[in-house]
């Protein structure tokens, strides 16, 4: 439903307790892993687990695409996680 909101060029917003509704065993392990994630990284991370490209999270949020590939970049760096680990990958693991 949200994929093709975008698509229809609309503006919208998502709210973080809906996508942590829907996936709510990710976000227990989210937790675990790194409790001092903020609502927004949290957020990050459940679209990012829907497979949204970051200028689908970018119309999202209202935002440009770089502030994404920033999150992101500080986002791997909370996880702990290497260079060469893609984040998308982890986050699908998990």
């Amino acid at each position: 439903i949200l994929k093709n909101q975008l698509k229809g060029d609309m503006k919208m917003s998502v709210d973080p307790g809906q996508i942590e509704h829907l996936n709510a065993a990710f976000f227990d392990k989210l937790k675990n892993i790194c409790p001092d994630l903020s609502v927004s990284e949290r957020d990050l991370c459940g679209l990012l687990r829907l497979k949204f490209s970051s200028k689908e999270i970018s119309a999202m949020r209202n935002i440009a695409p770089a502030s994404v590939r920033i999150s992101k970049f500080r986002l791997k760096k909370k996880l702990e996680l290497d260079a060469g680990t893609n984040l998308e990958d982890f986050l699908l693991k998990l």
